[in-house]
């Protein structure tokens, strides 16, 4: 089964085609079918990850998922004018370039301190012929959240323009981190999976079971 990404970004291609590794599909992403993308008009990353999803499916007729992220931080109101929500590439109304983009949340950091207490909410969503799906991850508890920061790593990678000024809690770059430290800060279950990674894991079986995929190697 083929499946159009609402997306133009390659790394997300990479994040979805490992998840769904064990399935029988194929995904393509909706700039290579020629479509434009959508304007995200949405207040939240669940409104905006079915806005795309809606809008790739219904242009190329295949059933289309979508990953949308909205930036939260902790120590202001939902309401505060610091807040960019799902507005993360146009925190000002204009959309920002990835070093423009890390170059503001940097200044903003440094006119608030130094750094700001953060955590990212995502949505996920998977719109098909006869089905709508979306789900979100609120978790802003310790092991999910980060400080953006007014200092930047050498380090930068443009799809991923905030990873270069993000640290833990000890003040530990994100760069700086090997798997081993940054999987120790996680809170972990039973079978030693953080929150985050058991919900993206259900969100996966939940719409490959929508889509009726078949696991590889499965007659």
């Amino acid at each position: 089964m083929k499946i159009v990404i609402g997306s133009a970004s390659m790394a997300k291609k990479r994040y979805f085609e490992e998840y769904f590794k064990d399935y029988d599909c194929e995904f393509v992403l909706g700039k290579d079918l020629g479509i434009e993308e959508p304007v995200e008009y949405g207040a939240t990353s669940y409104e905006n990850a079915l806005i795309k999803a809606r809008h790739y499916s219904q242009r190329s007729g295949l059933s289309a998922i979508a990953l949308d992220s909205s930036i939260l931080f902790l120590d202001y109101p939902y309401d505060d004018p610091i807040q960019a929500g799902s507005h993360v590439k146009s925190p000002q109304g204009k959309e920002l370039s990835p070093i423009e983009m890390k170059d503001y949340y940097q200044q903003l950091a440094h006119e608030h301190g130094g750094r700001l207490r953060s955590a990212w909410i995502d949505a996920y969503a998977l719109v098909g012929d006869n089905f709508e799906y979306c789900r979100d991850f609120k978790d802003v508890s310790e092991d999910q959240s980060f400080y953006l920061c007014d200092e930047s790593h050498e380090k930068f990678i443009a799809s991923q323009p905030l990873d270069s000024i993000s640290k833990n809690f000890a003040g530990v770059f994100y760069y700086d981190l090997d798997d081993i430290d940054e999987e120790s800060l996680l809170i972990k279950d039973e079978h030693d999976q953080s929150k985050y990674q058991l919900f993206v894991r259900e969100v996966i079986c939940e719409m490959a079971g929508l889509l009726k995929l078949r696991k590889r190697g499965n007659i």
